[in-house]
């Protein structure tokens, strides 16, 4: 976003609360764990106190520099003029409180200096210090990892056309960052080699913040460390108060558990892989999750289960109707098959029948002849990992169900069916994209494989050929191609504008006309459905 963008007071305090909450959630946790440890079994809490250490000066006036880490934290957040220096900012320090209480977890480390006692107008800060934070959580320090990130994310707050000011600026924020830095020693806060990894910690986390390909990666990571330090640190407890001391090692278990599959899913999102989606994420033919795929990642699927079933129980709790499906005629086949594309969410089995009549239904707003005998076929393309799809709850290949037909006195064979029946064909296709992840994340060839995979499936036409059908006259199909979402159909419609570009259906200039006429509130905005994709499949499209 360029420099002109406005960024509103909600971003900044919202992203300002994010990293204040991960900060303060992590940093107590593990504070409080290196206290308990040092109570319980003090040789499990490392002493980094160099010779050189014995050598530095308590100076209580340095609290002053050394309060002011959290003001420019905060402050940070409005210094900023642009959402790009916003997001950097934001990934920076969550990268940094991650990784240092990780480390502050596996490495605990305690100040072993005494602190002398201050007499003088130092004495509160002093005070409110030793109840606020523990001589704990030392390697590496934080003040540090802070002050340098601090330091090169405020570096271009300043117009350059001002020179003098800009200038002026950066000998201030260098002189409030050092000070920060080098209080950490005179309050005793830190050890000189707690002051190493503080910078060796800043340095990790702006090469990895850079390289980091969007803020599904960092919510992963978040997700995958905090959710093992909680677990980790819980079950230390629990086997401290209960006395039973294999719950620790359980709760351990779990907890790496846990850090595994999520740093499996942010490295999906980090290096997005339509193939190795399909090993990680597998789903049987029915479009059902395998066992190794909830082994893999069940607190995932877990979490994506408990989101589903919340959001279908508050559509039936407040009534409100999900939204029919819009069905775009795609074309009319040389085998004499019509075809129509619909973007739809994951359907609720309970609704399931009645969408399957509405569908095909269709035939009577397309050009299916009055003579011909259908047959109707369901192309579903599954497009997400995280749930199971509707199609194991669809009738079974070639199997018949009742539908209302439009003609008023059907043919003399297909009444000893049933006047109401007509043949159901399907067919499931299985597209796995992570969710929310952009679909220009995903290669032009991969579309282009599917989409030709439809293109088969649509233009054979294989219908049932027993005696029953061979006096119908010419048989024709309408194939309903579905493609469907998880929680919503955004993704859905998203995949479906690039069938149609495919198709030749839409252009690279209609396609925004043709979304707003037909799905106006579909949330497709440029990185996600970015108008060069639209460009490389319109040049890749169906001769």
């Amino acid at each position: 976003m360029g420099c002109a963008a406005i960024i509103t007071k909600g971003a900044r305090l919202q992203y300002l609360a994010l990293s204040l909450l991960v900060f303060y959630l992590l940093y107590t946790l593990t504070n409080l764990y290196g206290a308990a440890l040092y109570q319980l079994n003090p040789c499990h809490i490392h002493n980094l106190a160099l010779p050189l250490d014995h050598t530095i000066p308590f100076i209580p006036a340095m609290i002053v520099p050394y309060s002011w880490s959290l003001l420019l934290f905060c402050a940070s957040f409005f210094m900023v003029r642009t959402s790009q220096q916003l997001t950097l900012l934001t990934r920076r320090l969550i990268l940094a409180t991650l990784f240092a209480t990780l480390i502050f977890y596996l490495y605990p480390a305690r100040f072993s200096f005494i602190r002398p006692i201050t007499s003088d107008w130092t004495q509160i800060g002093y005070q409110f210090l030793a109840v606020t934070d523990k001589p704990f959580n030392q390697f590496p320090s934080l003040h540090v990892s802070y002050a340098l990130l601090l330091g090169v994310s405020l570096w271009r707050v300043v117009p350059a056309k001002k020179v003098a000011l800009q200038a002026l600026y950066r000998v201030a924020l260098v002189t409030v960052c050092m000070l920060i830095i080098f209080s950490t020693l005179f309050t005793y806060q830190h050890h000189l080699l707690d002051i190493v990894g503080g910078v060796g910690l800043a340095g990790v986390v702006l090469w990895v913040a850079n390289r980091l390909r969007n803020g599904l990666v960092l919510k992963y990571l978040t997700v995958a460390i905090t959710g093992f330090i909680m677990l980790a640190i819980a079950g230390f407890f629990l086997a401290m108060y209960s006395g039973i001391a294999v719950l620790n090692y359980i709760a351990i278990a779990f907890a790496l558990y846990w850090l595994i599959s999520f740093l499996t899913v942010a490295w999906g999102y980090q290096n997005p892989n339509l193939a190795r989606n399909q090993r990680w994420f597998n789903k049987d033919a029915q479009g059902q999750l395998t066992l190794a795929t909830w082994l893999r990642f069940a607190p995932l699927l877990a979490t994506y289960k408990i989101m589903s079933a919340l959001g279908q129980w508050h559509t039936q709790r407040n009534k409100t109707a999900a939204a029919v499906p819009i069905s775009i005629l795609t074309a009319k086949q040389p085998s004499n098959n019509t075809v129509v594309t619909i973007a739809s969410a994951r359907l609720a089995t309970a609704t399931l029948s009645v969408q399957l009549n509405h569908w095909q239904s269709l035939s009577d707003a397309t050009t299916l002849s009055e003579a011909a005998t259908p047959s109707y076929r369901i192309i579903v393309i599954d497009l997400a990992v995280e749930l199971t799809s509707h199609y194991a709850a669809l009738p079974a290949v070639s199997q018949i169900i009742p539908i209302e037909s439009k003609r008023s006195k059907p043919p003399q064979q297909f009444a000893r069916l049933s006047p109401c029946l007509r043949p159901l064909q399907s067919h499931y296709l299985y597209f796995p994209l992570l969710d929310l992840m952009p679909l220009s994340a995903i290669a032009v060839s991969d579309y282009l494989t599917l989409f030709r995979q439809i293109d088969k499936l649509a233009e054979s036409n294989k219908v049932p050929h027993d005696k029953l059908w061979q006096d119908e006259g010419a048989i024709e199909a309408l194939i309903i191609i579905n493609f469907q979402c998880v929680m919503g159909f955004s993704r859905s419609v998203g995949i479906t504008v690039l069938y149609l570009v495919y198709c030749g259906k839409l252009t690279v200039g209609s396609y925004e006309a043709w979304l707003a006429q037909h799905y106006p509130r579909a949330r497709l905005p440029e990185h996600y459905l970015p108008a060069a994709l639209i460009v490389a499949i319109a040049a890749a499209s169906r001769p």
